[in-house]
C-alpha cells in the first residue's frame, strides 16, 4: 500500500514537471480582464489641469458668452424686481476726469474678466469631468462628462490625422490640446473630436508614441524665408492705416488709440510667421498654421483629396506660394492652408 502511494506521488511530480495545466477562462471574463488592464493604463485629466486649461484656452470666451446670456436674463426677468437705471452710472462716468474714468472702466473690465474665468472653470470642469482615454491596440476609447456624458470607441485605422492646437496663452506656457481627424467622431454641430484637452509637450509625445505611433512625424519641415516675412504683415498694416484714417476724420485725438490696434496686428503677424511650417515624411504630411490659435496637423496621405499650389503675381515673382490641402472628411470641403512658402517644396520632398 505504501509503495503504491509512493508510485502515484512520483507520477504526479513527473507530470507536474513536464506539463503546465491552465484553468480555463471564459472569453467574457478574459475580455473584461483585458479591458480592465487597458483602462488602468489610460491617460486621465486631473481637476487641477482642467482649471489651468480653462484659464489658458479660449474657454474664457465661453465664460464671457455665458455672462452675456446671464445679463440678458437679468435685463428681461429681474428688472421688474430690482429696478436699476444704468444711465445714471454712465452719466456719472462722463462727469469724471479721463484718468478717473479709465480707472473705473479698468476695474469693471477686471471684474467681468474674473467672473468670466470663474464661469469658464465651471463649464470646463462639468464638460471634461473624469476624462479618460485608453487603447487596446486596435481601438481607442474616450469617455468624459459630468452632466452630458460622452463615450466613444473607434478603430485606429479610421483615424486620418491628428490636430495639436494651442491658444496664445498655451503657446506661451507650453500646453497643447489634441484632436482627431476621424469620420464619425466629432460630427455633431460644433462638436470637436477631442483626444486630450490639455497636455504638456512630453505627455503629447507620450500619447502619440503609446496610442498613435503611426502619426509620429520625424521628417524635415520647411519654414518661410525671412524675405517672405513682410507678406505676413502688409495686409494688417493696410487695415490699421484705414482704421487710423477714419478715426482722424471723425476725431483726430482717437488716432493715438489705434496704436494699440497696430501693436496687436503686428504681434499677430509675428506669430503667423513663426508658426507656419510644412513637411512631408513617407506617408505623413505635416502642416503648421495660424497665429494666436496655432494648429499643427499631422495627416495620412490617404486622407488628402487634393493638394493645390496658389500664388499672386508678386508671390510668383519671388518664388513663393500658398499650399492648400482638401481632406476626405465628414465636413465637406475641409481645407487646410499654409502661406508664403517656397514653391518647390513638393518636388524636393519626392526626390
Amino acid at each position: 500500500m505504501y509503495l503504491t502511494v509512493l508510485f502515484i506521488a512520483k507520477m504526479a511530480i513527473t507530470i507536474a514537471g513536464t506539463n503546465t495545466f491552465h484553468i480555463p477562462v471564459s472569453p467574457v471574463k478574459r475580455s473584461a480582464v483585458d479591458s480592465k488592464v487597458q483602462e488602468e493604463r489610460s491617460y486621465t485629466v486631473k481637476p487641477r489641469e482642467l482649471i489651468i486649461y480653462s484659464i489658458v484656452s479660449n474657454s474664457v470666451l465661453k465664460g464671457l458668452g455665458m455672462l452675456l446670456v446671464a445679463q440678458q436674463f437679468f435685463d428681461q426677468y429681474l428688472k421688474n424686481f430690482i429696478p436699476v437705471d444704468t444711465s445714471l452710472y454712465v452719466d456719472e462716468l462722463r462727469k469724471e476726469d479721463i484718468y478717473h474714468a479709465i480707472y473705473t472702466v479698468s476695474l469693471l473690465v477686471l471684474a467681468l474678466l474674473f467672473i468670466s474665468v470663474f464661469l469658464s472653470i465651471i463649464y470646463v470642469l462639468l464638460k471634461y469631468y473624469d476624462f479618460k482615454v485608453w487603447s487596446d491596440g486596435d481601438k481607442i476609447y474616450i469617455k468624459y462628462g459630468a452632466v452630458n456624458k460622452k463615450n466613444y470607441s473607434f478603430d485606429r485605422e479610421k483615424i486620418k490625422g491628428i490636430h495639436v492646437k494651442q491658444s496664445i496663452l498655451m503657446q506661451l506656457f507650453g500646453f497643447f490640446k489634441m484632436e482627431i481627424e476621424s469620420i464619425g467622431y466629432g460630427d455633431e454641430k460644433e462638436e470637436k473630436a477631442i483626444l486630450y484637452p490639455m497636455c504638456t509637450h512630453s505627455l503629447k509625445d507620450q500619447i502619440i508614441e503609446g496610442m498613435l505611433c503611426e502619426f509620429k512625424y520625424s521628417g524635415n519641415t520647411v519654414k518661410p524665408y525671412n524675405s517672405a516675412g513682410f507678406r505676413f504683415f502688409y495686409k494688417k498694416v493696410i487695415f490699421w492705416a484705414a482704421a487710423a484714417l477714419v478715426c482722424f476724420f471723425i476725431k483726430p485725438r482717437f488716432v493715438i488709440f489705434t496704436l494699440v490696434l497696430l501693436l496687436f496686428l503686428l504681434i499677430m503677424g509675428y506669430f503667423e510667421f513663426r508658426n507656419t511650417a510644412f513637411g512631408i515624411d513617407r506617408n505623413l504630411i505635416y502642416m503648421s498654421y495660424h497665429g494666436f490659435n496655432k494648429i499643427q496637423s499631422i495627416l495620412k496621405m490617404t486622407a488628402v483629396q487634393s493638394l493645390t499650389l496658389s500664388y499672386s503675381y508678386f508671390q510668383h515673382k519671388k518664388g513663393f506660394c500658398d499650399y492648400s490641402i482638401i481632406l476626405y472628411s465628414s465636413n465637406a470641403g475641409k481645407v487646410l492652408k499654409v502661406k508664403n512658402l517656397k514653391d518647390d517644396i513638393i518636388g524636393e520632398a519626392f526626390k
